[in-house]
C-alpha cells in the first residue's frame, strides 16, 4: 500500500475511458480511502497523511515534490482488542508532526472515547506521548488539540481537563520536553477556544448555566472574547438555543476588535456572516447571504487574515469570492478539473503552495499539488484506484412536496446507462439527524448503484443548511414528521414512475438506520426488506444513555423528547417496541465499542423481531465503532448488505 503513493507527482490526470464489470467487489468501495487527513508541512515541503491496513493505522510522510512514502508512527488494531486508531494528524512544526491516538474506554457501563496525542518527528525517530514525562497523578483524563502553532514551532495548544477539575482549560505545551502553561482560566462549560493565525485564543464558545440556575432552564449559549488580544476574556453573547436565534463564531477578520459570525438573516431564517463589534457587542455589516441556503464557512488567509472565500451548498457545493486572486486560482483549477468540487484542504504558511481534493459524483476523490509560483496542478493520488476505470452512476438533485406543503430536497442516483423504466430503489436517509446530503461522492450509493439499485436520499426536516426555521421543524419529530417526509419522497418516485413500487427497499446508519426500521414499522406496506447498521431502536433507552454521555441531555429532550413525560409518544416512535408491525426481511449490524448508539439497541431489535417471527440477519461486530474501523469488517458487512438486497428485492 505504502509504494503506491510513492510516485512523483504528475499531470492533471486525462479522461478515462469506463469500463462495464457486473459486480465490482464491496472492497473496492468501501475499504478506508488509500490516504486520509493529507496536510502540508509549514514550509510546504512535506506531505503528511494517515494511510490504513489490515491491522495497523500508519502516519507517512513523503517530501511534496515527490519520493517514496515513510511510515514515521504506527498503532496496531488487534481484532480482539481495543479499536485504537489514528484520527488526526497536523504538523507542530516543519519537523515535528502531532498525532492523535485514540482508544476506548467505559464510562459508566457506557462505551466513549478518549484520546491522547503523539508527537512524531519528521524522520520517525521519535514518536512519544506528549504527557510521557508528566506524572502519573498529573495526567489529564482528558484532552483534544486547540490549535497548532506554525510560528511557534516548540508549542501546541491542548485543552486538558486534569482529574481534580470539571472543565477543560487550554495550555500551551512544549513539544521537546512535555512542560506546559496554563494559557486561560476554567470557565464553566466551554468547549471550543478559537485561535488566530498568530496562535492567540481570542473567543471561547460553550455552554452556559441558565440564569435561573440548572432546573429552570435549559443550558444556554454563551461566547466570550477579548476586546483586544491583550485582554480578558468577556462574556459578549448569551442566548437559548432552544427557543431564541443567536449568534456562532465563524472567523477572525484582520482588525482584533471585531470578528465573524454566523447569524440568522431574520428570525428563524437562513444563517449568514456578518461582522461583530465585540467593543460594542453588535452585529456590523452583512459579509453574505444566499436566498435559500446557509453560509458553511468563511476562509482567512494564513499570511494577513484577509477574507478569502465563503462555503455554502445548494444543489452542490458553491463558493462566493471575496478576494479576487483566490477566485482567479479557483478559476484556474475549475478550468483544469471541470464538473468537479475542487476545494483547497491544506495550504502551506506562504500559501504559494497547495493540496487540491477533486471529486464528483461520479469521479472518486484525488489529490492535487498546486504549485502557485510556476502555476501548476500536479496529481498526488487517487484515493480509490480500484474504481478509476469503472461506469459510475450520476446522482441527481430533486425535490418534492412534503404533505404539509414543506418543499423537501434530495438526490437520486440511477445507475449508469439506467432507461427510463421504474427501477428498484433503496430508501437512504441520512444520519445525524441534523447533517445533510449534498451532492459529490458518495462510496456506498455508487456499491448500491452497481447492483442495479436507484438510490434516494431525502434531506428531510430537521436537515441543517436550509434555514434555521426547516431545521427546527425536526425537533421533537423522530419517526413523526421527519418520517413523513421520507415517507411522502418514496410516494413521490413511485408516482414519478422512478421507482419500482414492488422493489423498495431501506437502509440507513445511525439516525438513518433508525428511520429505515422505523419507516418499517410505520408504513410496512412502502418496503420490501429493510436494513439499519448503528441504528437506533429504542428511544427512551437513547435517552437515557444520552444522560450519562452528555451529563444535561437538554438538547436530547428538545430533539427527541422528555423520557419521563412522553413515554407513549417514545414508545410508538420506537422500532424494538413496534416490531408486530414489521412483515419484511431485516438486517441489522453493529459494533460492541459504538460510543454513539449502544449495541443493546440492535440487539434488542432482533429480540422483538425473532419474537414476531420476522426474518432478521444480525451482525455483531467486535471492537467495531459508530463506524467501521477495521475494514475487514466493513467488506463483510456490505457485502452481506448488497447481498440481502439482492434476494430481496
Amino acid at each position: 500500500m505504502l509504494s503506491s503513493w510513492g510516485a512523483a507527482p504528475s499531470k492533471a490526470s486525462p479522461p478515462r475511458e469506463p469500463a462495464v464489470i457486473a459486480k465490482p467487489p464491496a472492497s473496492w468501495f468501501v475499504r478506508k480511502p488509500l490516504l486520509r487527513s493529507l496536510t502540508l508541512s509549514p514550509d510546504g515541503k512535506h506531505i503528511a497523511a494517515i494511510s490504513t491496513g489490515a491491522d495497523k493505522d500508519f502516519v507517512v510522510v513523503r517530501p511534496t515534490a515527490g519520493g517514496k512514502l515513510r511510515s514515521v508512527v504506527e498503532v496496531r488494531r488487534d481484532r480482539f482488542g481495543p479499536a485504537d486508531t489514528f484520527e488526526w494528524v497536523g504538523w507542530a512544526s516543519n519537523d515535528a508532526l502531532l498525532v492523535e491516538h485514540q482508544h476506548p474506554r467505559l464510562r459508566s457501563r457506557v462505551n466513549t472515547r478518549s484520546s491522547h496525542y503523539l508527537v512524531v518527528s519528521l524522520d520517525g525517530s521519535r514518536a512519544d506521548r506528549i504527557d510521557e514525562s508528566w506524572p502519573q497523578d498529573r495526567r489529564p483524563s482528558t484532552y483534544d488539540a486547540i490549535g497548532l502553532l506554525p510560528r511557534d514551532p516548540k508549542h501546541v495548544l491542548l485543552n486538558l481537563r486534569f482529574r481534580s477539575a470539571r472543565y477543560p482549560t487550554p495550555h500551551r505545551v512544549d513539544i521537546i520536553d512535555g512542560s506546559y502553561v496554563e494559557e486561560e482560566g476554567s470557565h464553566w462549560g466551554i468547549w471550543a477556544w478559537h485561535v488566530d493565525r498568530l496562535g492567540r485564543i481570542r473567543v471561547a464558545e460553550g455552554a452556559a448555566k441558565p440564569r435561573g440556575g440548572i432546573k429552570e432552564g435549559a443550558l444556554e449559549h454563551l461566547m466570550l472574547a477579548k476586546v483586544n488580544p491583550e485582554a480578558d476574556l468577556e462574556e459578549i453573547v448569551r442566548w437559548n438555543p432552544l427557543t431564541e436565534d443567536g449568534l456562532f463564531f465563524a472567523a477572525f477578520t484582520p482588525q482584533p476588535e471585531t470578528i465573524y459570525v454566523f447569524a440568522p438573516i431574520e428570525p428563524g431564517g437562513r444563517h449568514g456572516i456578518y461582522e461583530y463589534s465585540i467593543p460594542k457587542r453588535k452585529l456590523g455589516e452583512l459579509v453574505f447571504q444566499h436566498p435559500e441556503v446557509d453560509a458553511r464557512r468563511i476562509a482567512t488567509s494564513r499570511v494577513d487574515g484577509r477574507p478569502l472565500y465563503i462555503s455554502y451548498w445548494t444543489d452542490r457545493p458553491r463558493q462566493h469570492f471575496l478576494d479576487a486572486e483566490w477566485k482567479r486560482l479557483q478559476a484556474m483549477i475549475d478550468g483544469t478539473l471541470p464538473n468537479r468540487t475542487n476545494r483547497i484542504v491544506s495550504r502551506s504558511l506562504d500559501e504559494k503552495t497547495l493540496i487540491v481534493k477533486s471529486e464528483s459524483d461520479v469521479v472518486p476523490p484525488e489529490y492535487y499539488v498546486f504549485d502557485r509560483r510556476e502555476g501548476s496542478l500536479a496529481l498526488l493520488l487517487s484515493a480509490y484506484p480500484k474504481l478509476e476505470s469503472l461506469e459510475l452512476a450520476p446522482m441527481k438533485p430533486v425535490k418534492y412536496q412534503a404533505r404539509d406543503g414543506l418543499t423537501i430536497h434530495g438526490y437520486l442516483t440511477r445507475p449508469a446507462n439506467a432507461g427510463n423504466e421504474p427501477l428498484p430503489t433503496i430508501v437512504f436517509p441520512h444520519g445525524g439527524p441534523s447533517v445533510r446530503d449534498v451532492w459529490g461522492w458518495d462510496r456506498i450509493v455508487q456499491l448500491l448503484a452497481s447492483r442495479g439499485f436507484a438510490v434516494f436520499q431525502p434531506n428531510f426536516r430537521g436537515s441543517v443548511g436550509y434555514g434555521e426555521d426547516f431545521k427546527l421543524k425536526g425537533w421533537g419529530e423522530w419517526g413523526l414528521a421527519m418520517q413523513e417526509d421520507i415517507t411522502d419522497g418514496v410516494r413521490w418516485l413511485v408516482d414519478q414512475k422512478l421507482a419500482d413500487p414492488n422493489r423498495i427497499g431501506i437502509f440507513g446508519i445511525s439516525y438513518g438506520g433508525y428511520a429505515a426500521l422505523q419507516g418499517l414499522a410505520s408504513t410496512p406496506e412502502l418496503y420490501k426488506a429493510g436494513a439499519s447498521y448503528a441504528g437506533v431502536t429504542d428511544l427512551r433507552l437513547t435517552l437515557s444513555e444520552a444522560k450519562i454521555r452528555f451529563y444535561h441531555d437538554d438538547y436530547s429532550e428538545w430533539l427527541i423528547g422528555d423520557r419521563q413525560k412522553d413515554k407513549a409518544k417514545l414508545d410508538a416512535a420506537s422500532p424494538a417496541r413496534n416490531a408486530d408491525q414489521i412483515r419484511v426481511p431485516v438486517l441489522l449490524g453493529h459494533g460492541t465499542r459504538d460510543t454513539v448508539v449502544d449495541v443493546r439497541q440492535a440487539e434488542a431489535m432482533a429480540r422483538a423481531l425473532r419474537k414476531q417471527k420476522v426474518p432478521v440477519e444480525l451482525y455483531i461486530y467486535e471492537n467495531e465503532r459508530h463506524g467501521f474501523v477495521d475494514d475487514r469488517n466493513a467488506i463483510d458487512f456490505y457485502t452481506k448488505l448488497v447481498a440481502f438486497f439482492e434476494r430481496n428485492l
